[in-house]
C-alpha cells in the first residue's frame, strides 16, 4: 500500500499599501496595522493556500473609524476565495440538485434531517435499550 504525502503550497499575496481609499467616500486613509491570514484556493490536484497580508487603515473622514483592504478575489473574513465558491456552486448545479434541496442542504446541520434537527447520532442513542 502506497502512502501519498500532499505538498501544501502557499502563495503569498500582499495587499497593504501605506495609504488606501475609504470604501464609502474614497478619501485616503493611513495604514495603522498589518494583518495576515490564510485562505484556501483551488489548483488542479494540489493543496494551495493564499497567505494574505492586508492593511487596517484609520479613516480621515466621518464615514467610519477604521477599514481594511482585501484582494479582489477574496471576500472579507472568508476562509475560501471566490474560485472555491464558484466551483462548489458549479458542482451542485451540474449534479442536478434542485434549488429547494440545495437550500435545505445548507440550512440543516450536517447529519440532521429537517424532521429531526438533533441529527442521526442522537437518534441512535435513543434506540439503545
Amino acid at each position: 500500500m502506497e502512502t501519498f504525502s500532499l505538498h501544501v503550497r502557499t502563495i503569498p499575496i500582499r495587499h497593504a499599501p501605506s495609504q488606501a481609499p475609504c470604501p464609502t467616500c474614497r478619501q485616503p486613509g493611513r495604514r495603522k496595522a498589518i494583518h495576515s491570514r490564510r485562505v484556501r484556493t483551488i489548483v488542479y490536484k494540489q493543496v494551495v493556500f493564499l497567505d494574505l497580508t492586508y492593511g487596517e487603515y484609520r479613516a480621515r473622514c466621518g464615514c467610519c473609524t477604521t477599514f481594511r483592504t482585501t484582494p479582489p478575489d477574496v471576500e472579507p473574513r472568508a476562509l475560501y476565495d471566490n474560485k472555491v465558491r464558484q466551483a462548489v456552486l458549479d458542482r451542485i448545479l451540474d449534479g442536478g440538485m434542485s434549488i429547494e434541496r440545495v437550500i435545505t442542504h445548507f440550512t440543516v446541520p450536517w447529519g440532521a434531517t429537517p424532521e429531526s434537527p438533533r441529527g442521526l447520532k442522537s437518534r441512535a442513542r435513543e434506540r439503545r435499550p
